[in-house]
């Protein structure tokens, strides 16, 4: 399959970007060049794929499709990215992340397999817990356009994105102490924006331990 790419010929123009670095680029990418988005994309696809192999006990044709939602979800993430971000941690932990996703999913496909297997026809249908979910995931949503952008920008990371207090400190130029204080104010407004129950459940939902 062709990986994620913008232009064609790839590495006809690349060489212009030899000599930029991975900062760089993003900043040219940021301010509308496409290009130097794909330099960044061929200088790392390598590696991240073999990452990616590796964890996904050789399947490259899953490790190729699990990059490029990675990649995608990077470009979709272009406006919100910092300037001083580090970049190639930041596609370790994007890549790192879709795998454990994949993973799980599979996962849940094969206890699927199980339970028809095992004639367990009756296996509940959760559609209106699903259902239920999104809708409090949308009241979750709403509330976050509140809060301070960096405040948010944390939250974010640490349930969307699974990132740690470190990880996130390195992703975006921070420090773990003010991370932690971004979180805690980030939980503070929440918690007095969205019912109480709602609140515990979204947080317990995101295995977000709250002290309240």
């Amino acid at each position: 399959m062709q990986l994620f790419s913008f232009e064609q010929g790839g590495i006809f123009f690349i060489d212009h970007f030899t000599h930029d670095t991975d900062n760089d680029l993003l900043e040219k990418w940021q301010q509308g060049n496409n290009r130097a988005f794909d330099a960044l994309y061929k200088r790392h696809a390598v590696w991240l794929l073999e990452l990616a192999v590796g964890r996904l006990n050789g399947n490259r044709v899953l490790a190729e499709d699990t990059l490029q939602e990675a990649m995608f979800r990077f470009y979709q993430h272009r406006d919100q990215l910092d300037a001083g971000l580090n970049v190639k941690n930041y596609l370790f932990i994007m890549v790192r992340n879709q795998v454990l996703n994949q993973i799980r999913t599979e996962q849940r496909y094969h206890d699927r397999q199980q339970v028809y297997a095992n004639g367990m026809e009756d296996h509940i249908d959760d559609t209106a817990n699903r259902t239920l979910l999104k809708e409090q995931e949308h009241l979750l949503h709403a509330q976050l356009q509140h809060l301070p952008e960096q405040c948010r920008r944390v939250f974010q990371l640490r349930r969307y994105e699974n990132l740690s207090n470190k990880e996130i400190a390195e992703t975006l130029g921070i420090s773990v102490n003010t991370v932690e204080q971004h979180m805690r104010k980030a939980l503070r407004i929440l918690k007095e924006k969205l019912d109480y129950h709602l609140f515990l459940l979204l947080m317990a939902g995101a295995g977000m331990y709250v002290v309240v």
